[in-house]
């Protein structure tokens, strides 16, 4: 079951600063008042911020550590994300937003860039809880994310996480499907510092991604690397050859990486952009799937 909603259910939250990220990493280890069970108990939610400037440090931190080019000039295609981060946590903390933070997971994203950012402009940022569904695992809801650059739309993004939810039906294993064969391979050694390294430059600080011992209290055997990491690291290779801003990338998040590991980013070309998979060492394992094109 799908609930979705317009944009008159719920008023808007503006914010005049962007809220601090420990502040609302605090507020989200309260425990909620009521927890949904279903997809129609989540509330349409908004909450944005305007004049928004860019680091360019800040920036340059966020490159380095996924493998962007920063030139000064533009803003890495995924760094919106970063910069929407805070909001997103400060949706989720919200009373009103009756699901627990920690345990989230975050199932598949798209990001839909129109054209390069430059680091001297000012954008506006809204970030609205759009969509929830019930699934066989739990309750989905999306969560979307628009950058504005005077009243226009530059960048877009969805991102769809999901609360597990016990089910009393029966859930057949099934095989894992055939790997694809691809034309292109590209090893990457993943280090354990990774998610440390890129907590301190998106905010996105989630013990599952700091610390062995933090991501066990969660059930882990090691830290794993943030899934909008791999997102990033992957377009950064990938965009040297499609050579434009202009593009729509969509991923699923399947198996973690855990930290350190060394994986490999396996692709092909077809007429339209890209499809890839990040696999482990063995390649038997799917850590991400994907497509990228241009607009």
């Amino acid at each position: 079951m799908s609930h979705s909603y317009s944009a008159t259910d719920c008023p808007v939250l503006h914010l005049n600063k962007m809220p601090s990220t420990l502040s609302l990493y605090r507020r989200a280890i309260l425990p909620k008042k009521h927890v949904a069970k279903s997809a129609d108990q989540i509330p349409h939610l908004t909450v944005e911020i305007t004049n928004q400037a860019f680091d360019a440090n800040k920036i340059k931190d966020y490159a380095d550590v996924c493998g962007f080019r920063f030139n000064h000039d533009t803003l890495p295609v995924s760094y919106p994300h970063v910069l929407a981060f805070s909001l997103h946590l400060e949706l989720m903390v919200s009373p009103e937003f009756p699901l627990p933070l920690l345990g989230l997971v975050h199932v598949r994203n798209q990001i839909r860039s129109t054209r390069s950012i430059q680091l001297s402009e000012r954008v506006d940022i809204h970030v609205s809880l759009t969509e929830a569904r019930d699934t066989d695992k739990g309750i989905e809801f999306d969560l979307t994310t628009t950058v504005l650059s005077e009243g226009q739309t530059i960048w877009e993004s969805i991102s769809t996480n999901l609360y597990r939810v016990a089910s009393n039906k029966q859930s057949s294993r099934k095989a894992p499907p055939e790997l694809a064969n691809f034309r292109f391979l590209e090893e990457w050694a993943v280090k354990e510092n990774t998610g440390r390294c890129y907590a301190k430059a998106s905010g996105d600080s989630n013990p599952i991604h700091i610390h062995k011992w933090s991501a066990r209290t969660f059930g882990f055997k090691q830290a794993i690397a943030h899934g909008m990491w791999t997102k990033a690291r992957t377009l950064a290779s990938l965009q040297r050859r499609l050579k434009t801003d202009a593009l729509f990338i969509e991923t699923e998040f399947k198996q973690p990486i855990f930290l350190p590991s060394t994986v490999a980013l396996h692709y092909d070309e077809t007429s339209e952009g890209m499809t890839f998979e990040i696999r482990n060492e063995a390649n038997n394992r799917v850590h991400m799937k994907g497509s990228v094109c241009k607009l």
